[in-house]
């Protein structure tokens, strides 16, 4: 089994839902600017740990998203959530901070993300927001 280990700096960002305009009576989708921003920062930062080929057998992704210690957190809270035992318990929510750690590697570092067998993610507060990611295939 193979490895790629890495960590993405910045406050993770969750997918949001898509938004529609219409245009010449045309409804049109498209990612908002915030995800799409976010999306194209992983993969900027991660291509550095770009597998030689895509990959194109089982994949298990880890993820740790290090969240933003709130300033009006309690007292007795931030102490834990400075040595990143805290587990956040409110929004964004998980899945959608999955997703948009995910897509953007489809098809760069895997061949498609139906490769992805398992997924084991949490979200816990940090003093140093940013994205872990273990990659074994």
């Amino acid at each position: 089994m193979s490895q790629i280990k890495f960590e993405i700096i910045g406050i993770p960002v969750a997918k949001g839902r898509p938004r529609f305009s219409v245009a010449s009576g045309f409804a049109l989708a498209y990612t908002p600017k915030k995800t799409r921003m976010y999306e194209n920062n992983v993969l900027a930062q991660a291509l550095q740990y770009l597998p030689g080929e895509p990959i194109d057998t089982a994949i298990r992704v880890d993820l740790v998203f290090y969240m933003p210690i709130p300033a009006s957190m309690p007292k007795k809270q931030k102490i834990l959530a400075e040595t990143e035992q805290l587990p956040m318990v409110k929004r964004p929510d998980l899945d959608n901070l999955i997703k948009a750690s995910i897509d953007p590697l489809n098809g760069v570092f895997w061949t498609d993300d139906s490769r992805i067998t398992e997924k084991i993610a949490r979200k816990v507060y940090s003093k140093n927001p940013r994205t872990k990611y273990i990659i074994t295939y």
